[in-house]
């Protein structure tokens, strides 16, 4: 069995506005950068075009996962325990910084102990 080679993903920093935002997460679906030190900025990965380095391409798997997400923040709302949403456009979101760890570490040192 002949397995392809995963296409190499857009990791460079992104502008905003003026600003370069540099890139602080991987996660399965999408990218993430730093807005300073009170938020992150959540966007579908993407790759670039055979032989086009300056075109990019996202996988529709990669925006539908990201529009599910927004629509779990919108219908959650501002809630204890979860991450604030401050804003959603069509292909990113703006969300508060989880300066504590990636999400699994979060979840392990984070868990509710169960009483009988």
């Amino acid at each position: 069995m002949v397995t392809s080679e995963a296409p190499a993903l857009h990791t460079a920093p992104v502008t905003w506005g003026i600003n370069m935002l540099p890139l602080i997460g991987i996660g399965m679906f999408s990218l993430v950068f730093s807005l300073g030190d009170e938020s992150g900025f959540q966007t579908p990965k993407t790759y670039p075009e055979d032989g086009e380095a300056d075109t990019a391409y996202t996988k529709e798997t990669n925006i539908e996962a990201l529009t599910n997400e927004a629509t779990f923040y919108r219908r959650l709302g501002v809630h204890y325990g979860i991450l604030r949403c401050y804003g959603v456009t069509e292909y990113s979101m703006a969300l508060a910084f989880a300066n504590q760890c990636d999400l699994m570490k979060y979840m392990q040192n984070n868990t509710p102990s169960s009483e009988s």
